[in-house]
């Protein structure tokens, strides 16, 4: 079954369609250019699960098909791109649509220092999700329930997009971060700047306790 949905979205029509957008897109526009056919605002949950499976699918297997080439990738429902690498000596941090390009002293490193910190996490991350959308089995395990879970979680993120972006940058966390790394980020922050130990951290605290609550809320949807 799983095939039938691939055999719509062709890698080189897709690489051809993403070269040609200035700025990164949505999801809902791949799939309306890929799968006219989909009712994406009415249709069944389950329905649209299989095309946005199908879809990243597709999309990390064109990440890995174009590295060679020295083009990268960045997958995210809100923000699809592709884009060339910066040149060897630059950060190749990407975030906010472009990457961080500061010159990089070590050799054989990727990351500026002030980068290498942060996206050990993130990326961790964005290697778990790889795995999850190249293994056919995690298509075939899904279930009506699942798939609403799934679908009203992505809304919720979609309608306060520019809250969630917030509540990242309050935290100091790349966005999308999983659910589980936010919690220990969490954890880090408030030994840091509990106010029971530093009064005078106790806006700060303030701040980071409220984008942490109102990102959970976003986040603790229940997902596949």
């Amino acid at each position: 079954m799983l095939n039938n949905y691939l055999q719509q979205i062709d890698l080189l029509r897709l690489e051809s369609f993403l070269t040609g957008q200035p700025e990164p897109v949505y999801e809902s526009i791949l799939l309306g250019e890929f799968c006219p056919q989909l009712n994406q605002i009415n249709g069944a949950a389950i329905e649209l699960y299989r095309w946005h499976f199908a879809l990243f699918h597709q999309l990390y297997r064109l990440k890995d098909r174009i590295v060679a080439s020295n083009q990268y990738l960045h997958i995210h429902f809100m923000g699809i791109h592709l884009t060339a690498y910066p040149q060897a000596g630059e950060c190749r941090h990407y975030e906010d649509s472009c990457f961080c390009r500061a010159r990089i002293e070590e050799d054989g490193e990727m990351l500026c220092e002030f980068h290498r910190g942060k996206c050990e996490e993130s990326a961790l991350a964005e290697l778990s999700d790889r795995y999850f959308y190249l293994d056919h089995e995690n298509f075939f395990a899904l279930t009506e329930e699942n798939a609403e879970a799934f679908i009203a979680g992505a809304w919720n993120l979609l309608v306060n997009y520019d809250e969630v972006q917030e509540c990242y940058k309050t935290l100091g966390l790349p966005e999308g971060t999983e659910l589980r790394l936010i919690k220990r980020h969490f954890r880090e922050l408030a030994r840091l700047h509990h106010p029971d130990l530093k009064p005078e951290s106790g806006r700060r605290f303030a701040e980071i306790n409220s984008a942490y609550r109102r990102l959970l809320g976003y986040l603790s949807t229940p997902k596949l």
